[in-house]
């Protein structure tokens, strides 16, 4: 067990299998989580992605997260400057091209802001279920429509959708092995194909729901992959609809 939490700490090509005296320990499971997302959020600053959405609480999270509101006011404040020294230099020497490339720069913000606000609308108020999940397992998104459907919040589901018990335990089981097999492909450079799977859940209130899942891999500009997105659907009464007819040509 030592060895494994100094390889998720320390190891570039840590190994992800859980030790077998430690398989079904509820405190340790509950400690890997929590490393493997000290190793994500690690991962994530040091690639200079500081608007990583920092999950959990705790001394070290709570650090990395001081330490990126810290970097964000840093760099509001150098673009500040900037701005303001293009508008003081064009003042002064009459440089048409200094305006322009501060217009260019807020028009560029403005773009960018603009398709930021649109995707957040998008996914805010789909009726689906949208969710991104890294590839040790850990949700790094999901859409507000979650509680609608399964009675969770998304911070519930978020942090700690093992513990609720958010999947059913064979589905949790099928969905762990299907990542080591996506993380190796991932490994090898190859892309794959996107999974589908129909599943029961249950809801926070007790009730039973089926969701049709899609997962698939998000890749960036230069074809690496970066996490996998999953998409998933109610169907309950498509389920119900369908077993009753099954259940009628049964008794023909």
């Amino acid at each position: 067990m030592i060895q494994y939490i100094n390889e998720v700490l320390n190891n570039k090509g840590r190994n992800n299998d859980i030790p077998e005296i430690a398989k079904g320990d509820a405190d340790f499971l509950e400690l890997k989580q929590s490393l493997q997302s000290i190793r994500n959020v690690a991962e994530a600053l040091r690639d200079g992605n500081v608007h990583y959405n920092i999950p959990g609480s705790g001394f070290v999270l709570d650090s990395f997260q001081q330490f990126q509101q810290t970097v964000k006011r840093s760099n509001q404040e150098v673009l500040k400057n900037i701005t303001t020294k293009s508008l003081m230099i064009m003042e002064k020497n009459r440089l048409p091209a200094k305006l322009q490339d501060v217009k260019t720069i807020k028009k560029l913000k403005k773009k960018i802001s603009d398709r930021d606000e649109h995707h957040r609308l998008m996914t805010e108020n789909a009726c689906d279920i949208i969710a991104t999940m890294d590839l040790a397992g850990n949700f790094t998104y999901i859409s507000p429509s979650v509680e609608k459907i399964t009675g969770y919040t998304p911070e519930e589901v978020l942090h700690h959708y093992r513990e609720i018990g958010y999947y059913l335990p064979g589905v949790q089981k099928e969905m762990d092995n299907k990542r080591v097999r996506l993380k190796e492909l991932v490994k090898q450079g190859e892309r794959f194909d996107p999974i589908n799977f129909e599943q029961r859940q249950v809801r926070k209130d007790g009730a039973s729901i089926y969701t049709d899942t899609v997962v698939s891999g998000i890749y960036d500009e230069d074809n690496q992959f970066r996490e996998l997105l999953a998409i998933s659907r109610d169907i309950t009464e498509k389920v119900k609809i369908r077993r009753e007819i099954q259940k009628t040509i049964r008794n023909r």
